[in-house]
């Protein structure tokens, strides 16, 4: 328990405990005199902006409400007074007794509350950013991609010998005639996908045309003026304008750093959040009842 107590995080979080508690005594919600009758004071909206914005900041939030103009000002008040109303109808009808939603609502409220000090606690250096993207640097690798456009030739519609000796002629036919990359959809048959790929992976081109066409793609060399194939896939035979191949590499860090670096520090912000939940559940004793069939009768 002195350990837990020591936690910087159950700290922070005992502080949106009190921030929480002074929002119930302020709200309305508590007020018993006239049901209907919403107050709105200066208390009020801080505390509605910072429950809505899940971060737990005062002077932040006075400096923003001080800067309104008078229709955004307006405006605030409005989505208060409408969220207050909702959630007073909701609460007549009893609409919070033995709901799930409703449970699942305050665990993601004492959730914000973690999450927004956690937001400000934490800040990475130089050197975790660098420790973080050695050891996710596979995440970070730029696959080969391919552009290309193709016109295909339906095996289902002609049969499949038919089908190929038809991409051959036509391969010649539009090599002959000098026919460019955006006049590929004059030619050929409907396709079930798309006929123009700009900077596309594997995963999709395989997910279009098969595992089998899909390598034969990437080992062509791109020829902006000359269509190649026939390749076959699944569905026919495609006739292709390849004009773009770019191999896969690995980015710098400096690179995509600031990408690295929003990684890291949400990838930190996680490990807080579940730290400071399993300081929580740490401080309950769980009784483990007998889970079996039987068990449940006894």
């Amino acid at each position: 328990m002195k350990k837990i107590l020591k936690e910087p995080l159950l700290h922070f979080l005992a502080a949106g405990m009190v921030i929480f508690f002074c929002y119930s005594l302020v709200s309305p919600r508590g007020s018993a005199d006239d049901p209907h009758e919403i107050s709105v004071g200066r208390s009020d909206l801080l505390s509605y902006l910072q429950f809505r914005s899940r971060v737990f900041d005062q002077e932040k939030f006075e400096k923003m409400l001080d800067s309104m103009d008078d229709n955004e000002r307006e405006q605030l008040v409005s989505d208060y007074v409408k969220e207050e109303a909702l959630y007073r109808e909701a609460k007549s009808m009893q609409l919070d007794k033995n709901d799930y939603v409703s449970r699942m609502r305050l665990i993601q409220q004492l959730k914000y509350i973690v999450n927004g000090f956690v937001s400000q606690e934490v800040d990475l250096s130089r050197e975790n950013v660098e420790s973080y993207y050695a050891a996710h640097k596979g995440d970070y690798y730029l696959n080969p991609k391919v552009t290309f456009t193709h016109v295909f030739i339906s095996a289902e519609e002609r049969g499949w010998e038919q089908a190929g000796k038809v991409a051959k002629e036509l391969e010649k036919q539009m090599n002959r005639e000098g026919i460019a990359f955006n006049e590929a959809t004059s030619f050929g048959d409907r396709f079930l996908y798309r006929v123009n790929y700009v900077e596309k992976g594997k995963g999709e081109i395989s997910s279009h045309f098969g595992e089998e066409m899909t390598d034969q793609l990437f080992s062509m060399s791109p020829d902006a003026h000359r269509w190649q194939g026939p390749l076959q896939s699944p569905y026919g035979y495609h006739v292709v304008m390849l004009t773009r191949h770019t191999e896969g590499r690995q980015p710098s860090l400096e690179q995509i750093y600031d990408q690295v670096a929003r990684d890291a520090r949400q990838a930190r912000m996680n490990e807080k959040i579940e730290s400071a939940i399993q300081s929580i559940v740490k401080t309950y004793q769980v009784d483990r009842k007998d889970l079996s069939p039987d068990g449940e009768k006894s």
